[in-house]
């Protein structure tokens, strides 16, 4: 764990993400335009013998560095994140390149918990109404959202979170 606490904290969680998924929900609309981008690049440079070799040859590994970059970031992000559930906040912490990122928000000032169950006893846990998603790069931007992505045990991490809520913690 790599979170200092405060005096008056006291740990009741700490967790990772159990799965690293490579494609998520908001990735259909960023694959649309990808498709679309490269559909156009492919019917400027067809049949077109104007099109210098630089772009012939930097088009198609730029849209092809996009989505490795993409998915690439996402995934070291993921990997690199930890959760850390106190008795009074909860804590984010990424780490992706070795810049330590840590957003962290106090359980009476976010919205209840709310659980996206996956699989087996596996979950997401979000905190009140979603707004307007902000992006910084391949990832929803930590410094905006707060959510506990793909932890083991979500039924009972999102428990603790409503009895810590409580005072009851």
């Amino acid at each position: 764990m790599d979170v200092d606490l405060l005096p008056s904290e006291r740990l009741l969680w700490w967790g990772k993400p159990a799965r690293y998924p490579l494609f998520e929900a908001g990735d259909r609309f960023f694959a649309a335009i990808w498709l679309f981008v490269v559909g156009c690049g492919a019917v400027v440079m067809i049949g077109n013998d104007d099109v210098p070799t630089y772009f012939r040859v930097a088009f198609p590994a730029m849209a092809v560095w996009l989505v490795v970059a993409k998915l690439g970031l996402r995934r070291l992000t993921v990997r690199s994140t930890e959760y850390v559930l106190t008795d009074q906040r909860v804590v984010v912490v990424t780490k992706p390149f070795g810049s330590r990122r840590e957003n962290s928000a106090y359980l009476d000032q976010i919205g209840p918990p709310d659980l996206i169950g996956h699989d087996d006893d596996r979950g997401t846990i979000t905190f009140g109404k979603p707004g307007v998603p902000t992006w910084q790069g391949a990832r929803p931007d930590p410094a905006r959202t707060i959510a506990l992505e793909w932890i083991t045990g979500a039924e009972a991490v999102r428990d603790l979170i409503v009895e810590a809520r409580a005072g009851r913690a």
